[in-house]
């Protein structure tokens, strides 16, 4: 019973974007979503690479410890495109798929592009922050990966996930 109601829930939350997929194609219902998923797997490939390993640390490799110069803080910027560990790189796939995706098909792509983008930016930073206040002088481990972005996304979800029960598939009401 929870196994149905859980595959009902994944159904009617993409529902926006499967018929938005159907109307305008797969890569274009979702535009900034595909993309960041592309480039966080081109970010993340050209980091286990010698050749690109410093390349990718001097824009993404932040670090909490940046904060306290301007250039090495940019690297905040860059940070949610770098995925270290597999685990991380298997996240931003299914987390692209089951949640920016569909979300972006809903709100749109600028209205994702900020909430990804502050959604990443405050808690980074805040906890960069933080980690210097109680750290001085201490070295900070490394803070990558696309968590911050998918999490941010999330919090709008309940407010039309309801509302996606009363789309049709062809994104008429029903």
């Amino acid at each position: 019973m929870r196994a149905r109601l859980a595959l009902g829930f994944l159904r009617d939350y993409r529902a926006p974007y499967r018929a938005a997929a159907l109307r305008v194609g797969r890569w274009r219902a979702a535009p900034a979503s595909w993309s960041f998923l592309a480039l966080t797997l081109l970010v993340s490939l050209a980091w286990r690479l010698p050749a690109g390993h410093r390349a990718v640390a001097v824009c993404c490799a932040y670090r909490a410890s940046d904060l306290t110069g301007w250039p090495q803080a940019a690297r905040v910027v860059g940070s949610p495109f770098l995925a270290v560990r597999t685990i991380e790189i298997a996240w931003a796939v299914v987390a692209t798929w089951l949640l920016l995706a569909p979300l972006e098909a809903t709100i749109g792509t600028r209205r994702l592009l900020l909430v990804g983008g502050l959604g990443n930016l405050f808690p980074t930073v805040s906890m960069g922050l933080a980690f210097l206040a109680t750290h001085p002088g201490a070295a900070a481990p490394l803070d990558v990966g696309p968590s911050a972005v998918v999490v941010a996304g999330w919090p709008p979800a309940p407010g039309w996930r309801s509302s996606c029960a009363a789309v049709g598939p062809s994104g008429s009401p029903r």
